[in-house]
């Protein structure tokens, strides 16, 4: 079938209309659909760029045919509003490509990690090499999904909870820790007394000063204890400890060296000189300093997760569809039904 152009469609106009001619053309067209009305029944709709009429003659015209669908767009970049399981997390550059007639968007592992998800749980992201992208998050995280809103400028991303690294809660990041500005200090207390004899005419007077110490490096602390007692017989300097101390973030531990005690949870606490490095609870979140069970389920959409003990409600939240953990729960020091 011949394509009929602007340019012939002009001349056939230009043409002198007589009764004989204007019947001709009246034909060819009802000619053309009777001989040809299941292919128009088949075909799509389509525009023809061509068609219309460009000051250069020579210039380009766009590629349309993805605008030919309802909600088709072109691929491309686009910044967008990046949400995970209902949460925004700010504006980002995705790249989209066309998969299908929709808009898919280009993703890497290491972009899922600054999100949150837990990708070294995944084996299928073993097997991409470093950098390389893909489009279907569903291949990898099963029962995620990824939805864009183009009129929003907006891309959804479901991933089930289990596949996050869900931090607990009162969690802070030990990258974010300060160890303060370097300082000195001084605590002091001091006590004196002064007796007289009235009988004799004559006076003691007696002195007590003790000193808390300490100096601020960076990570290191050093501290000492010392007390000074003086009369008009003797004085008497005495140290009762110094030590240096420093916080070991990955062990979640306190490194101590010099003059320290034993913790005394079994036996009594005794001093001793030398090198400790023991535990530091203060350094774990509140929900991770005892024992609390951690609840599994599977949702099968998003859901509403209640936890109570003994009829009252101690935890709630909300998951995303798929597997699901709540290992952050307060720790509880007596016997309990979960439900």
């Amino acid at each position: 079938m011949k394509r009929i152009t602007t340019a012939r469609v002009r001349e056939y106009a230009l043409l002198p209309v007589t009764a004989g001619r204007a019947v001709a053309l009246a034909t060819v067209p009802t000619m053309m659909f009777c001989l040809s009305p299941l292919s128009r029944a088949m075909a799509d709709d389509y525009f023809d760029p061509a068609a219309l009429e460009f000051a250069d003659p020579q210039q380009q015209t766009s590629d349309l045919h993805y605008f030919a669908k309802p909600g088709g767009q072109q691929p491309g970049t686009y910044s967008v509003t990046m949400v995970v399981n209902d949460q925004e997390l700010g504006q980002a550059d995705i790249t989209f490509v066309d998969d299908g007639g929709q808009l898919r968007p280009v993703l890497t592992p290491g972009q899922l990690a600054e999100y949150g998800v837990n990708v070294s749980a995944f084996p299928a992201f073993q097997a991409l090499h470093e950098g390389e992208t893909f489009t279907r998050i569903e291949k990898f995280i099963p029962d995620a999904s990824s939805r864009f809103s183009f009129a929003n400028q907006r891309l959804t991303l479901s991933i089930p909870q289990a596949a996050m690294n869900v931090q607990s809660r009162g969690y802070v990041d030990p990258s974010r820790w300060d160890d303060g500005v370097p300082a000195a200090f001084v605590d002091y207390y001091f006590s004196g007394a002064q007796i007289k004899n009235a009988d004799e005419g004559e006076s003691s007077r007696s002195n007590y000063l003790n000193l808390r110490s300490g100096l601020n490096l960076g990570a290191w602390r050093l501290r000492n204890i010392s007390s000074m007692q003086y009369d008009q017989q003797r004085r008497h300097w005495d140290t009762q400890s110094t030590w240096l101390q420093r916080d070991v973030r990955s062990l979640k531990s306190l490194l101590r060296i010099g003059d320290t005690y034993t913790t005394g949870d079994v036996f009594d606490s005794i001093q001793f000189r030398g090198v400790q490095l023991m535990s530091d609870d203060e350094m774990l979140p509140d929900s991770q300093r005892g024992f609390a069970p951690t609840i599994r389920g599977v949702a099968h959409s998003n859901a509403k997760v209640t936890v109570s003990q003994h009829g009252y409600v101690i935890y709630e939240t909300f998951v995303s569809p798929g597997a699901f953990a709540i290992s952050d729960l307060y720790p509880t020091r007596r016997a309990a039904i979960w439900r």
